[in-house]
């Protein structure tokens, strides 16, 4: 079947003030977590965001589970990628999973 895209997009609007904060809760918690002390590529800024948001400005999303997929996909390629080890890895991946439960009960 089709997909009912104005459905999905007024969906997406009033998700649209959760996507944001679990974002910046996201962003907070690795710029708190992980620093240029531990190590040098560690450097997380407000720039960082707006890639995330840049990047998910690429997708063609056709449902709500297709958008939060898009969004965990990047913040794991902006975020988890830099990380150094698997403590490091695991503590994003907890984050982003808290995010994902409070935000939007997945």
């Amino acid at each position: 079947t089709t997909p009912n895209y104005q459905n999905v997009a007024e969906k997406a609007h009033s998700l649209a003030p959760k996507v944001g904060e679990a974002m910046v809760d996201i962003y907070v918690g690795m710029k708190n977590k992980f620093t240029v002390d531990d190590h040098e590529h560690y450097l997380f800024s407000p720039r960082d965001l707006t890639q995330w948001i840049l990047q998910l400005l690429r997708y063609e999303v056709v449902s709500v589970d297709g958008l939060l997929e898009a969004w965990s996909y990047e913040a794991s390629r902006i975020f988890r990628d830099r990380l150094v080890g698997d403590e490091a890895e695991a503590h994003f991946d907890s984050l982003l999973k808290n995010a994902m439960m409070q935000y939007f009960n997945v």
